[in-house]
Formats: C-alpha cells, structure tokens, sequence
C-alpha cells in the first residue's frame, strides 16, 4: 500500500515537471503573447545572469581579503545600490564593506550624515569643477569625507591640515602656500587642485583607482614596498590588502561606504542638514591686498560669515597682488549687499578699513545708487592674461568685469573649459 501510494506521487511528480511544458505549448498563443512571453523570458534570464555575476563578484573580492560571507537578499540589495552608482573607480562589496554601511546608516549616524549631506552641497561642486579640469573621477569627492568630515580647520595627530588632510612636506611639493598670513591647505579650491596633481600621478604609476587611493592614505612608497613583498606585479587593491598598513585596509571599505550613504540617504531616512555655508556666494579673483573686514561691510555680512567662506586665511588682510592673485568667496544676498560700495572696494587702492563707511555715501551720490561700470559705449581693448595654477575659466571670467567664460572661449579658440597654467589668454575690455 506504501509502495503503491509512493509510485502515485513519483508519476504525479513525473507529469508536472516533464509534461507540464508539453501542455503549455499546446497551449495556442497569440503573436502578441507570443511575444510578451520571449520578452518575460529575456528579461528573466538577464536578471538571472545578472545575479550570477554580482554573487560571483562578491565572493571573488571577499576571497582575495579573506574571511567568510554568507551572501543573504540584504548583501545582494548593498550590491546593486554600489553598482548602480558606480561610474570609474570600483565599488565594490564584500563584509567589511557591508560592516561601515550598517554604521553609517544606523540611527545614532543619522546626524553626522546629515550634516555632510549639508556641507556637500557647498563642497562637492567645488571638487567637482576641478576634478572635470583634471579629468579625476568624481566618486573621488566621497575621500574628502573620509579625511576630515569636510572641515577644513581640521588638524590630525599627525600634522594634517584641511579637507583634504594634506601633510606640510606633501602641500609644499604641490604648490600650496603655507606661512603667516595663508594656509592653503584650507582653501577647498587649490586642495584639490593638489590632490587631482597627486591622484593623477598616482593613478599614471599603479594603473588601478583604489590602489591610488590607498596611496593617498599611506604615500606611494608604501604602496611600492607592499606591491613587492606581495610577489605580484599588478595586483589589485583587494588582492594587495592584506599586504597594507591596518589603516589602508579599512580606507578604501570605508570610502566605498560613505559613497553608498551620501548616495542613499532617502532610503535610510536621513535628512541633510544645512549650515550658513548654503546660502548664494559668488568667486571673486583680486589682485590688490583687501581687509576683510571692508569687503563684510560691503556684502552686508558678519566677518565671521567671510571667514567661513575663505578658512585659509590666517589674518583679516587679504594678501593679494597683481604677481599672486587670490580666490575670494564672497556671499551675496541681495537685500544687504551694496554693489557700489562693493566696486570701490574691489577697485580702490588704498581705502582705509575706516573710510569704508564714510565713502558709503559718497560712492551711491556719485553713481546714482547703480553698479556703475564706465561708458556703455566705450571701445574695446585687449589684455593678456597669463594662466595661473589653480585658474579655471569661470574665475578668470570673474576677474574682469562683464568677460563671460563664453566670450574667453571664442576669443581663444577654445574648444572646452580645459586650461593650463603659463597659457596666455586675450581678454576684451571695454575702455
């Protein structure tokens, strides 16, 4: 009786999973179903080759660091995320990868990503401004985080210094000035200037994104020693891990990470959370010494707002000159700002910190209260302007009154906003 009951289930068996097929095909179909059916099917064997290859991925990256993953329908969700967002550096997954994003998602983090959430939307367009110049991958900008939590007062133990955590010794090799009246390891602008410089460099010696960017964390020699006790002549940054300094392991996971938590914040119901630094600011090039101080008064702002914008500086004398101009952020609402006084300020020569006010008035009668500017239908003239480090078109466009970066493309033969530095532009003026 067992037996026979045994043989029933055995052919029912039998008949759904091998007969099945036969019936359905009996089945007859429109060409329209027809049709939908070979697309359901190819959209189910790409979903299933697409699976195969981002567990395979996983497994292959945690076996070259070691350790084991049990691969659950969370890993598999982390997984897709990182590779949606991925443009040229690998985000890659594996469970120390997985362990920073529990963290920087968990609840008690909620605060500190909203606050870079706040501070990104100031810094991350800066970065990427010059990292477009210097064709750096973008997903680089998430590094930033990791050194200093975008604070470019920042001091490690170590000596580092600003945004981007530069090294005295590193800063000085890229051009940054450091002495008693700048520090430009501050300036979020020309930091990453040098760290485009560096990353380039980087990026040339070891062919490999991440292995630059662990680079970055513990210096190329570093890197070039691990590389040889390794035995391998082009591992990649996983494979060469375990060959690194503790820090440099947990680096490249944790950048990774914060990349998946900057990037997914609304799935995690985290809200950005925004400082004064969210407010319209305009990048203003000058060339003469300017106290701070005159140029708040002008924009209507506290001094402390404009120290904010420009943390490299160590005084409240902007130390510019015709041989080294400086980059000035400057934030400007309408309601406070005077353009008049402003243009005094940006063009007088020798006004006093205690003029400023007095020469308020006088400037507004003789110019009607309007930006004056000269003559509209004053002749055009031309001047050279040699390209310095750190220049992009939109600040030299800025530096000259009513020059658009357009206009600094058609009357260079410019063909995108690509320059550098020792080239000469023509720049029209109006007399």
């Amino acid at each position: 009786m067992q037996f026979k009951k045994l043989f029933l289930k055995v052919a029912l068996s039998f008949s759904v999973v091998f007969l099945a097929p036969y019936v359905l095909c009996a089945q007859k179909l429109s060409p329209e179903e027809q049709s939908t059916k070979q697309l359901a099917d190819l959209v189910m064997e790409s979903a299933h080759a697409q699976h195969e290859t981002l567990v395979k991925g996983i497994l292959q990256v945690q076996n070259d660091v070691g350790g084991n993953l049990t691969i659950d329908n969370q890993d598999l969700l982390l997984a897709r995320r990182l590779k949606a967002i991925e443009r040229v550096v690998p985000l890659d997954y594996n469970s120390e990868v997985r362990s920073h994003i529990n963290r920087f998602v968990s609840k008690n983090y909620k605060p500190y990503i909203g606050k870079l959430l706040g501070m990104s939307a100031y810094y991350f367009p800066i970065y990427q401004e010059v990292f477009e110049q210097f064709d750096i991958p973008q997903e680089i900008r998430f590094i930033s985080v990791i050194e200093s939590s975008l604070d470019p007062h920042l001091v490690s133990r170590s000596g580092a210094v600003g945004p981007w955590q530069f090294m005295y010794a590193t800063a000085k090799y890229h051009n940054l000035t450091i002495d008693s009246k700048l520090d430009e390891r501050k300036d979020p602008f020309l930091a990453s200037v040098a760290v485009a410089e560096y990353l380039k460099g980087a990026y040339d010696e070891f062919d490999d994104w991440l292995i630059a960017l662990a680079s970055y964390n513990c210096g190329r020699g570093c890197v070039r020693r691990a590389i040889k006790r390794s035995g391998m002549s082009s591992p990649n940054f996983w494979k060469l891990s375990p060959y690194l300094p503790k820090e440099t392991q947990r680096y490249i996971p944790k950048f990774i990470a914060m990349a998946y938590a900057l990037n997914y914040y609304n799935e995690h119901e985290v809200q950005p959370i925004y400082s004064e630094l969210n407010q319209e600011h305009e990048v203003l090039m000058v060339d003469r010494p300017i106290q701070l101080e005159s140029l708040a008064k002008a924009v209507g702002k506290p001094i402390e707002t404009l120290r904010l914008f420009n943390p490299s500086l160590k005084t409240s004398l902007i130390p510019a000159s015709n041989g080294s101009p400086r980059r000035v952020v400057l934030p400007m609402d309408e309601d406070s700002r005077n353009d008049s006084l402003l243009y005094a300020v940006l063009n007088q020569e020798n006004i006093r910190k205690e003029e400023v006010l007095e020469r308020s008035e006088t400037v507004l009668a003789s110019t009607g209260g309007s930006n004056a500017t000269g003559n509209e239908r004053a002749s055009v003239r031309y001047v050279t302007y040699t390209i310095k480090r750190g220049d992009t078109l939109s600040t030299i466009a800025k530096k000259y009154k009513g020059v658009s970066v357009q206009q600094l493309k058609a009357d260079n033969n410019l063909k995108d906003h690509r320059i550098r530095a020792g080239r000469k532009l023509r720049i029209a003026m109006k007399n």
